[in-house]
């Protein structure tokens, strides 16, 4: 098993007034899956309280804790592989989905 990836980076916003980067300066556990944090700007001086929270689960974790209920993202629930950022396209207006027979002059029998 490789190991993780232990650095981390604070999350931050710009400030809504002056687009300076926001600063977390405290912030304390509100539930196990909510996080107040006091953020202060220093370009404005604005200050204000910002909430992080857990939202969407992308992959399980191989335990989970039974108290934990969120829901699954959209792509967490197609399995395999995930599909190229092309591949939700809507069909050409000129096809009609009909697959074209593999050797010319080959047409399919017709019904009826």
């Amino acid at each position: 098993m490789k190991p993780r990836n232990t650095l981390s980076r604070a999350p931050s916003m710009p400030c809504p007034h002056c687009g300076e980067k926001l600063i977390v300066r405290t912030s304390h556990q509100v539930a196990p899956t909510v996080r107040d944090m006091q953020v202060d700007c220093g370009g404005c001086g604005f200050s204000c309280v910002a909430q992080l929270s857990l939202t969407l689960v992308r992959r399980a974790p191989d335990v989970a804790n039974p108290e934990i209920r969120l829901p699954f993202s959209a792509n967490s629930l197609r399995s395999g592989r995930p599909r190229p950022a092309n591949d939700d396209a809507p069909l050409p207006a000129n096809d009609d989905g009909i697959e074209v027979p593999a050797v010319a002059g080959c047409l399919p029998a017709r019904p009826g």
